[in-house]
């Protein structure tokens, strides 16, 4: 009613168009901000930490919020509908001025940065390492592309497994080095972040044919590990027309928190990480400089012996590649994992659905208990407020894997991608 109040007060060209009514309700129905919320969602005026420490236990405000989360998609796909019928002005006692396309609607009620920032990352893109999954071009044109974005101190390879799998079905894949990871190359680590990981994987599956250049592309369905989680989500705000589905495996929305002295090196620690060089002369000596910036030395051993190797011999003479790199996670951790661009990257998703924008169906894969980095209560962020975000929310759970749920549970993960794959298809 208040947004229907505030749209009915306006007049003329400057009137309240469809989209900031959807924004004015997506942005009293969300729990971006952490202070002075609507009474509706629950305790107002809380401070993160102890809004984040707040237990998810009282069934009468998680009902509440359900029916918020409703409520803005009933209003929101109404306002597309107005846009759609072209309603024109007629002074001071008309509803809405119809000046924004439904296109428009998603971009603005998510409350995000728009098409500034996604055209400035669209052109700072760096050309990323693909492995090609794709065995059959009639299989190719039948049915979606998988692609597979991966996670903190990861790379491509950690998908081998399962893509393999999934082609022996007939389900092509795609799997990329985010940049700074795997061979991929940092470029600019000022342009580090959500909107510029996104836009790159976004220009290597136009590079290799997954997307139609020049309009929506063919249907992906699009699938992140752990921080690559936030990436797709971020993918799926700014993209939402590429993709048929969306799969989330172990993250959720909550801002990460790291050592003070870790996000803040001093200089000569800071210009130690940026000079990082993955191309070693032995093995030795890439053991050594992986375990001086802090990595477990029985962890990095384990990079060189895993089934896909992130470290692996490069050239001759015992030369060996890492495809870890120590700035490239400082940079995710300060840009992606303690942020909360995932959180509003999934408001504007469901502002999208809501306003018929794309039909995309999102997933979330939850690890056992024992290996999950997720929390189920945690506000803002934590599965369950997920759910009540994104209606329609699809979660399953993976009693006995670990936080990697494609390598330590890798049938029940293809299953589970190929029943995506064969609903979106």
């Amino acid at each position: 009613r208040g947004a229907m109040a505030v749209a009915g007060a306006s007049s003329g060209p400057s009137a309240l168009r469809p989209c900031a009514v959807s924004a004015l309700v997506l942005r009293r129905l969300s729990l971006a901000s952490p202070i002075a919320r609507p009474s509706l969602l629950g305790p107002p005026a809380f401070g993160r930490a102890a809004w984040g420490a707040h237990r998810w236990n009282d069934k009468a405000w998680h009902h509440r919020r359900r029916l918020a989360a409703a409520s803005f998609a009933i209003l929101s796909g109404a306002a597309a509908a107005i846009t759609a019928a072209k309603v024109p002005s007629r002074g001071r006692s008309s509803f809405l001025v119809c000046e924004a396309a439904p296109q428009d609607l998603a971009s603005q009620a998510g409350g995000g940065c728009g098409n500034a920032e996604v055209e400035k990352a669209a052109a700072s893109v760096v050309d990323l390492v693909v492995r090609d999954y794709r065995r059959s071009q009639a299989a190719v044109a039948s049915m979606p592309l998988v692609v597979f974005v991966h996670g903190l101190d990861s790379w491509s390879g950690t998908w081998h497994g399962a893509a393999t799998a999934l082609a022996a079905r007939g389900i092509p894949s795609l799997a990329v080095d985010l940049r700074g990871h795997g061979q991929s190359p940092m470029g600019d680590p000022a342009d580090f972040g959500p909107a510029q990981l996104a836009a790159d994987v976004r220009a290597a599956l136009l590079r290799e044919g997954g997307l139609r250049q020049g309009g929506p592309g063919r249907c992906i369905v699009l699938v992140g590990h752990s921080m690559g989680g936030k990436v797709v989500m971020r993918y799926a705000a700014d993209y939402p027309e590429d993709l048929a589905a969306l799969v989330i495996e172990d993250m959720d929305c909550t801002c990460r928190e790291y050592d003070a002295g870790y996000m803040n090196p001093g200089p000569a620690e800071l210009e130690r990480k940026r000079g990082f060089d993955r191309a070693f002369a032995t093995w030795e000596e890439c053991h050594r400089s992986l375990t001086s910036f802090g990595y477990d030395a029985k962890r990095v051993d384990g990079m060189r012996t895993e089934a896909v190797p992130r470290v692996f011999p490069s050239g001759s003479g015992g030369a060996v590649w890492s495809s870890v790199n120590p700035y490239a996670q400082w940079l995710a951790r300060r840009t992606v994992l303690s942020q909360d661009d995932a959180y509003a990257s999934l408001q504007r998703i469901a502002a999208t659905r809501a306003c018929g924008r794309a039909d995309l169906a999102v997933h979330v894969l939850v690890a056992g208990d024992a290996g999950t980095v997720c929390s189920w209560d945690a506000l803002p962020g934590g599965i369950r407020d997920m759910e009540s975000v994104l209606p329609g929310l699809a979660v399953a759970t993976f009693p006995k894997s670990a936080h990697s749920i494609h390598n330590s549970d890798g049938e029940a993960f293809v299953r589970s991608i190929a029943e995506v794959v064969r609903l979106s298809s």
